[in-house]
């Protein structure tokens, strides 16, 4: 039995080609888990060899303030977003360290932020509250 369910990959080429093939010889997934999409040809062909599901590119449009996706220079989008991981990182230090890591927000800042995303209530009940070490 495989560890992972199914695992998905969009436009991301080499290191998806990089990931599957780790996890296909590690034994964590079987290659009809995989699926492959908005992958430039060459990789879809390395993802149906390794007999993997290859699906067809989606039909449509995508639009943000009148202007569709692919008519942008992605070179130059990719400076404007920020991917966030599924899996939470905590680094060693204060929690007000890992929430705002370059000192930019104030404390009360901080605390709409925590109040936002329902764990102010927690963070209060610390002992040292923001100041908490991780």
């Amino acid at each position: 039995m495989s560890l992972i369910p199914s695992l998905g990959f969009i436009g991301a080429g080499k290191v998806a080609k990089i990931i599957a093939n780790g996890l296909l010889s590690s034994g964590m997934i079987k290659p009809d888990q995989i699926f492959a999409s908005s992958v430039a040809e060459t990789d879809l062909e390395h993802f149906r060899d390794m007999g993997c599901n290859v699906l067809p590119d989606a039909d449509g449009h995508i639009i943000l303030d009148n202007v569709r996706i692919k008519e942008l220079n992605l070179q130059e989008v990719r400076r404007y977003i920020s991917v966030l991981g599924q899996s939470p990182v905590l680094f060693n230090g204060s929690l007000r360290k890992n929430l705002d890591v370059l000192d930019k927000f104030d404390e009360a800042d901080l605390w709409r932020a925590l109040e936002e995303v329902q764990l102010k209530e927690f963070v209060r009940s610390l002992g040292r509250q923001l100041d908490h070490e991780l």
